[in-house]
């Protein structure tokens, strides 16, 4: 390692699903701090449109890199190395329900729109700040010393268990109740497939690629979506088809890390993971 002597960490060590929540909380913090001095230079000092997501994004990679020299020289990090997996065909659950999306127009009277660049921008702050905070800092942290493969699976559980109750936060940005219940589900499970994508990867960028274009599709294929992400309408029968697609899409990524596949995991995040001193 360079010479470089690994740092204890204490919570780590010994449990690392408690440190799973509490980098979560510190990392939600900074974020704070990062994501207000980024929108400040972006919108004050350069002038451009506020809440357009990308300082957001670039936030989210930055939280990335505090990561990883937090617990240099042990992590690799998350952008870097993992297994040379085909990553389109694990991703092959949600392409092919990207499919469905081209019925919503022929059954719904929801107009289609091209990605704006505050979209986009909204988009990327998803797939970058979410991915950063609700994958990386909690499996991440799981999988430093994963003693049994049981904490696989909690860890994935677990972590989308938070990813899907924060979305309910929506509801104080003006999100009709109902829609953001359903949000609530869908986030939730479409993070135990974004989780066992991580983790069969051992690469964050899938993830974050999968999450941003998910999140382009879904506003850009409903007429109810603000361009911050925002829902305002009410219930519709394609949200109860759209929440069951992803329950299915989140059974399929618990079984992407069932039992037979956990040495796998094990043993791709044992080379991105050096816990030993040396």
């Amino acid at each position: 390692m360079g010479g470089n002597k690994v740092r204890k960490h204490k919570i780590s060590d010994a449990n690392p699903l408690a440190a799973m929540l509490v980098n979560v909380t510190v990392g939600f913090i900074l974020f704070l701090i990062i994501g207000s001095i980024l929108e400040m230079i972006w919108s004050r000092v350069l002038g451009l449109p506020g809440n357009s997501g990308y300082p957001v994004a670039a936030a989210g990679l930055i939280m990335l890199l505090l990561y990883k020299l937090w617990y240099k020289p042990e992590f690799e990090g998350a952008l870097r190395g993992g297994a040379g997996v085909p990553y389109l065909k694990l991703c092959a659950p949600i392409l092919i329900s990207w499919i469905t999306v081209p019925f919503m127009f022929i059954l719904t009277p929801a107009q289609f729109g091209w990605p704006t660049f505050i979209t986009v921008g909204s988009s990327l702050a998803a797939g970058c700040f979410e991915e950063a905070i609700f994958r990386s800092f909690t499996l991440s942290t799981v999988m430093r010393k994963c003693r049994s493969e049981k904490l696989i699976t909690a860890g994935v559980i677990i972590s989308s268990i938070i990813f899907g109750v924060v979305h309910g936060l929506n509801s104080f940005s003006g999100a009709d109740p109902g829609r953001t219940c359903t949000q609530i589900i869908e986030a939730g499970f479409l993070g135990l497939f974004l989780g066992a994508l991580y983790l069969r990867c051992g690469n964050l960028l899938p993830a974050i690629i999968v999450h941003a274009v998910n999140d382009i599709i879904a506003m850009t294929n409903v007429s109810d979506i603000t361009e911050s992400g925002v829902i305002t309408g009410g219930v519709t029968w394609w949200n109860l088809v759209d929440a069951a697609t992803c329950i299915i899409i989140g059974i399929i990524g618990l079984w992407m890390i069932r039992a037979e596949k956990r040495p796998e995991i094990m043993e791709i995040w044992s080379k991105k993971w050096k816990t030993e001193e040396v």
